[in-house]
């Protein structure tokens, strides 16, 4: 599973999902296996506001998107795009990933 959190700052969860740019990727093979992390930043003209049918090619392959805030047309052109958006009031990237897969059946 690949997860993506909006991080405009670097630090913390940001808002405004469709003009990020910035975005801590997490990759989950499985519960209990090691997760990796990396940061993703996309150039000015890949943002998710500005995607037509296909994700970034940074962001490809990604299942989930969490994030403080987003809209519905950017939630719909993810939804078509076969991803899943979460909303969170958590600061931290890492805990709101942890809070994600507590609340969620994941595949062993």
């Amino acid at each position: 599973m690949k997860i993506a959190i909006t991080s405009q700052n670097v630090r913390t969860v940001t808002a405004h999902a469709g003009r990020c740019r910035k975005f801590w990727v997490y990759d989950i093979a499985k519960v209990g296996s090691e997760i990796k992390k990396k940061f993703v930043e996309l150039k000015i003209d890949e943002t998710l506001h500005s995607m037509k049918e296909q994700l970034p090619e940074k962001l490809i392959g990604l299942n989930v998107l969490i994030t403080m805030n987003l809209g519905d047309s950017l939630r719909t052109k993810l939804s078509d795009a076969g991803v899943l958006t979460h909303l969170t009031d958590e600061p931290s990237p890492d805990y709101a990933l942890l809070k994600f897969l507590a609340s969620k059946s994941i595949p062993h």
